[in-house]
């Protein structure tokens, strides 16, 4: 609990460095910039036999749509649809491994399925989906290999029979996405996960071997520290292994559904930074660590762990255990980071069926990026630094980069100057630039300081 000096404190900080309009920053530079041209046998020539030790496919459908949500999804009433999808993904898998070499996908470590609504896939057509394209993919432990799957907790979607499936065929981990328990708060953002539902599927899911993941978000309608609390007590109560605490972004002229939320019922920055904090103290007081600025783990898991070692990077599955985790997409919208580009597949599911038809890796052509030497050094500050150690240290940049970091960065030093003179950060050591407790819920904002493409300044190379 903070007293009530602290609590102005805090809402003349959240007036001041609203993270509302700031980027989540799950890479640098935000998508909104991969402007890059890219073609088939650039990429094929590029990334030829390379190993991608990270495998992600994406499933559009969803039964219904969830108002707040940013993901890349397609409404379907009968899952049917996906047997048509499933079918272009099989063929785009296999014309993507045959272009690029049958040893791309042999040594992989981690395969995830995201979507959508990957659990609205019915037994048949995830044990299809397995046989025709898991056979050809090489996993390097299989004891330490980890094959995830984002699922929605409605036990009419995710049956017993199904988890059980999943268990069977290797998934070892399962994502729900929670969001919050709040009648009024689901049905503004049309979802309905009754607590006794997901309870059971928890259950079922930890008794056949499952490391369960639950996402909750903080910032939706009508949300107030009264309904997180409730929300994280009933989590709790659940005991899952680890959980992710994202940030509502409500973007409407981006993403249309979003209309269909009252603006005036999203909470102010003031009351986001208070359910960050609420969540903060009630995960750490049942032994959680928290990771980064939003996610909590228990102490066996290995985020945790490479956490203490400094090891964890911010990235697009919210935190990494490896400083660089590389992923090869596959499915409309899905995204791939190979060596320093990232590449975005076609959304539109009519687009991707007939790029899959004329046999083409099918690439959004104008939506690619490769990382230049500028994009590497801010990243590094961004996503590792930043956003990851909540530090900086000025001489291991320099050192890597073969840059001074005072001189390169002037412009960002002197902006710092002001967030240091407000407290969310410490530099009074020259060698490193320190967020402090209070700047870790602002970090976002001290990260949009080093963004040169937002901010558009000049940098010494």
């Amino acid at each position: 609990m903070v007293d009530q000096h602290e609590l102005l404190k805090i809402e003349h900080l959240a007036r001041k460095y609203s993270e509302v309009n700031i980027p989540l920053y799950l890479s640098y530079p935000t998508s909104n910039f991969w402007e890059n041209l890219v073609d088939e046998e650039m990429f094929v020539n590029t990334h030829r036999n390379y190993c991608a030790p990270f495998i992600y496919f994406h499933f559009p459908y969803c039964e219904k749509a969830c108002y707040y949500c940013m993901c890349y999804k397609s409404v379907a009433s009968d899952p049917r649809h996906n047997d048509v999808y499933i079918t272009y993904l099989e063929k785009e898998f296999l014309n993507t491994l045959g272009r690029l070499g049958h040893d791309a996908l042999n040594q992989v470590r981690h395969i995830h399925w995201g979507g959508g609504t990957p659990t609205y896939l019915t037994c048949d057509q995830i044990e299809k989906i397995h046989q025709k394209i898991f056979g050809k993919i090489k996993l390097v432990d299989h004891r330490a290999a980890s094959k995830s799957i984002e699922a929605y907790p409605d036990e009419k979607i995710l049956t017993n029979e199904k988890l059980k499936l999943l268990f069977d065929l290797g998934f070892n981990e399962i994502s729900l996405g929670i969001q919050d328990f709040d009648e009024r708060i689901q049905k503004t953002i049309n979802r309905n996960c009754g607590r006794e539902n997901v309870f059971r599927i928890v259950s079922n899911a930890k008794a056949l071997g499952f490391r369960v993941h639950v996402d909750l978000c903080y910032g939706l309608p009508f949300q107030g520290q009264n309904e997180l609390e409730k929300t994280i007590r009933e989590v709790l109560r659940m005991d899952p292994d680890r959980v992710a605490l994202f940030t509502y972004a409500h973007y409407p002229n981006i993403f249309p559904l979003q209309r269909k939320i009252p603006s005036s019922s999203i909470p102010n920055s003031f009351i986001r930074v208070l359910l960050a904090m609420l969540a903060e103290e009630m995960f750490s007081d049942h032994g959680f660590r928290k990771v980064g600025y939003d996610h909590y783990v228990k102490a066996n898991d290995p985020l945790c762990k490479a956490a203490e070692k400094k090891q964890v990077i911010r990235d697009f599955m919210g935190y990494s255990v490896h400083e660089k985790r590389e992923f090869m997409g596959f499915g409309n919208a899905a995204i791939s980071y190979l060596g320093d580009g990232f590449y975005h597949n076609i959304q539109s599911l009519k687009k991707y069926y007939k790029a899959v038809d004329d046999n083409r890796i099918p690439l959004e052509k104008n939506l690619s990026h490769m990382l230049t030497r500028e994009d590497r050094i801010r990243n590094k500050v961004i996503q590792k630094s930043i956003l990851s150690d909540f530090n900086v240290h000025k001489e291991d940049i320099a050192k890597e980069f073969a840059i001074s970091f005072d001189d390169h960065f002037r412009f960002e030093l002197k902006d710092l100057i002001q967030l240091e003179n407000d407290g969310l950060v410490d530099m009074r050591d020259p060698h490193m630039i320190r967020v402090t407790r209070a700047g870790e819920y602002f970090v976002r904002h001290i990260a949009h300081v080093f963004d040169n493409y937002y901010n558009r300044r000049e940098s010494l190379n």
